[in-house]
């Protein structure tokens, strides 16, 4: 994709953004209501069943998954997501160390997706990565 194709997708979501009025909206709902009113304020889809997380992490995906498709360099889009990478590798590290339980709906995928960096970290099967991710995460590994 091109530059000022990925500008103006950009462009025509931002009307959906959070701006000041509406998280103000959100501030008030209570949490009963609160997947009414992000639904209200024209944040993602919500359906039938959702939890605040299951909605949240479905917009993240697909966030996600939208600047994969846009993006003229997938490395540099990518950079958008280490906070989920380092907040997984923490949680798997933990999991690893101290045998502590797994979290429900951790499975934000970052630039790593998570399944494949939970099968590094837990099985030490480092296939369903890059090379460079496998060399990274072989070595904190045996650091730890």
């Amino acid at each position: 994709m091109s530059y000022p194709y990925a500008n103006g997708v950009v462009k025509a979501l931002e009307p959906r953004l959070l701006d000041r009025s509406k998280t103000a909206k959100l501030a008030r709902a209570d949490k009963g209501a609160f997947l009414k009113a992000l639904s209200e304020v024209g944040y993602g889809r919500i359906v039938p069943g959702d939890t605040i997380e299951s909605a949240i992490a479905r917009e993240l995906r697909e966030y996600h998954a939208l600047l994969d498709g846009i993006s003229p360099d997938r490395n540099a889009t990518d950079l958008f997501f280490l906070a989920e990478d380092a907040m997984n590798l923490k949680l798997l590290l933990k999991r690893r160390l101290f045998k502590a339980p797994a979290f429900a709906d951790a499975d934000a995928d970052g630039a790593m997706a998570f399944p494949g960096l939970e099968k590094a970290i837990l099985e030490d099967d480092f296939e369903a990565l890059s090379p460079a991710a496998s060399a990274f995460l072989r070595g904190v590994v045996e650091s730890v």
